[in-house]
């Protein structure tokens, strides 16, 4: 119970955990459906909190994906969980504020190099291809928007 007062953890981590403090499998198996009868022990909800509580930290879907699959969520409750959680706009919205933070003037007057730049730094942090030409459009509104970098390409991928 301990282990479950600093942080939610899931089944994977708590088995994880008790195994390292050498509990032995009928116990751990025995904690771990106890803790899921309470309601304590419950990885879809986790995954849901963990996709929200993600988002609202400026992560990426795939970064928000990964940390779940890394923590021992299962593939199918990590994408029900992104699927029913992420929020798009909120993704558009954390991409335009990055960019306003690192551009050195509005991305109409700045040079494609920069824009480049920044927009290269966001894909790596697994940002998609449409949210960060989406943001760009949303920076500079109106006939054809600003730069759009050319590596990127509608199916996510740097070229």
């Amino acid at each position: 119970m301990k282990l479950l007062s600093y942080r939610a953890h899931s089944m994977h981590e708590l088995t994880f955990k008790l195994r390292k403090g050498g509990f032995s499998t009928a116990v751990i198996e025995e904690a771990v459906a106890e803790l899921e009868d309470r309601g304590l022990l419950d990885d879809t909800r986790l995954a849901r909190d963990a996709v929200t509580g993600g988002q609202r930290a400026g992560r990426s879907r795939a970064r928000i994906y990964a940390d779940l699959r890394r923590r021992g969520i299962a593939r199918e409750d990590a994408e029900v969980a992104l699927q029913d959680c992420f929020d798009p706009e909120e993704e558009l919205k954390t991409v335009a504020g990055f960019m306003r933070k690192s551009l050195s003037g509005s991305p109409a007057t700045v040079g494609s190099e920069e824009i480049d730049k920044t927009a290269r730094r966001l894909f790596k942090r697994g940002f998609s291809a449409s949210a960060i030409a989406g943001a760009l459009e949303g920076l500079h509104p109106g006939e054809g928007g600003c730069h759009v970098p050319h590596f990127l390409d509608s199916d996510n991928q740097l070229s």
